[in-house]
């Protein structure tokens, strides 16, 4: 018996566990009510008064978004009394469009109609998207949906859905500038979605005592609030200059402010790298100033000029040496060898200096190359004699005279001593 019960446990421990993994993992989505909250309403609501609303201690509410239409035929009647009620409790507030979108035209047309019928001090605009109507994939409604309202305002536009709708459809929601996903059970949670709905029946002041509103909780509190901002507008100039990586860890971006902006990396990653700037942005907002920066003539995205040092690069004419020997002047150990002239390109760096290359003073060397920059200042190439390792050092280090004068012997007469005189004895 007592085996029977210990395998009883096994099997409900094995079930529980996936169900308790879940919880875990989306704890950080339970809702705490100290956080902001975001109601969205339609007619069905009634009258709200959104002044009680605002004062609504437990819920703070945030901002709202209201419904404006269901297709292309129903029009929400509250959406006008709303939208000023909303203004007159300064709060800020968003539009829905609940879609039916049966065909290209269709989704282009039900865009074009809820942007007209909304209240220009609308914040952001939001497609909601939960029932497949026409034969094509609904990707392709979606995204001629969303092309038709990014022709018509530069403010934000988020996505709105469920989890298996997002599934089942395979529904691909990254041009929009946020997601909005219900979900009534927390361990459901799926696709990380900036604002969660998380249930149908929230009481709040100002409410009529009958009727609950659907409620929200902010999971990505910045990136929601930054739905309040519309894109800013960008001024554009021309560039073509050289530089290199300044600050790491930048993030560079698609584009500057535009919609459906994504990062695609860091600085970091390009800190080694000669960096063109193609095109610089000033936004008109907060007049920050961004480069679109490119290598190799590959454009990368756009980055705070703040991470971004601009260079220039001298140019520098070459011709051949007229002497090719040299003699090293005494040693300043201050000056660099180099493997290119210095300040001509990217590339151009000390790789060594006289100690390290074994060039002492008066120590020959070969003279292969001499260049001018651009300052005037003159450049001489050279490599030790016997050694295959060549150097760009400046001309006045190099003696062409050799230095160490060869001692000339002066050449002696020999002394020739006279022959002793012969004495002839007498006879």
């Amino acid at each position: 018996m007592e085996e029977y019960f210990e395998k009883i446990k096994i099997i409900v421990a094995a079930l529980l566990l996936p169900f308790l993994f879940s919880l875990k993992a989306h704890a950080d989505a339970l809702p705490s009510m100290s956080g902001d909250r975001v109601l969205d309403v339609s007619k069905y609501n009634g009258n709200i008064n959104w002044k009680q609303v605002k004062q609504d201690k437990k819920i703070k509410t945030k901002f709202a978004i209201i419904r404006v239409q269901s297709g292309s035929r129903i029009v929400d009647e509250y959406r006008n009394q709303y939208a000023r009620g909303l203004s007159a409790a300064k709060i800020p507030f968003g539009s829905y469009a609940y879609s039916e979108l049966t065909s290209v035209s269709e989704a282009q047309y039900e865009a074009r109609r809820f942007y007209s019928l909304s209240d220009k001090r609308t914040k952001f605009y939001v497609l909601d998207d939960e029932s497949h109507i026409g034969k094509a994939k609904e990707q392709t409604y979606i995204n001629a949906w969303l092309a038709q309202m990014r022709k018509l305002t530069k403010k934000k536009v988020i996505f709105y859905s469920y989890r298996n709708y997002i599934r089942d459809h395979k529904i691909k929601y990254s041009s929009f500038d946020g997601l909005w996903e219900a979900c009534i059970h927390p361990w459901d949670l799926y696709y990380n979605p900036d604002l969660w709905q998380y249930s149908f029946k929230a009481k709040a002041s100002g409410l009529a005592p009958w009727t609950t509103a659907d409620i929200s909780y902010m999971r990505h509190p910045s990136v929601v609030m930054s739905w309040l901002k519309p894109y800013t507008k960008i001024k554009y100039t021309k560039a073509n200059s050289h530089a290199v990586v300044k600050q790491t860890n930048y993030k560079i971006w698609t584009h500057d402010a535009q919609p459906g902006i994504k990062s695609v990396g860091t600085t970091s990653r390009y800190a080694l790298n000669d960096i063109k700037v193609v095109q610089k942005g000033t936004r008109a907002d907060n007049k920050v100033g961004y480069y679109k920066i490119a290598i190799n003539g590959k454009n990368i995205g756009w980055v705070n000029k703040t991470a971004i040092k601009l260079v220039t690069y001298q140019k520098a004419t070459y011709s051949k040496a007229k002497s090719t020997k040299g003699w090293v002047k005494q040693q300043n150990l201050k000056v660099k060898l180099y493997n290119h002239v210095p300040k001509t390109s990217f590339s151009a760096k000390a790789i060594s200096d006289w100690n390290q290359a074994g060039l002492g003073k008066d120590q020959q060397v070969k003279v292969s190359s001499k260049a001018t920059r651009a300052d005037k200042t003159k450049w001489l190439r050279i490599q030790k004699v016997g050694s295959k390792t060549r150097f760009w050092v400046p001309e006045n280090t190099i003696n062409f005279v050799n230095p160490v004068k060869p001692v000339t012997k002066t050449a002696t007469k020999p002394v020739v001593k006279p022959a002793p005189k012969t004495v002839t004895p007498a006879k």
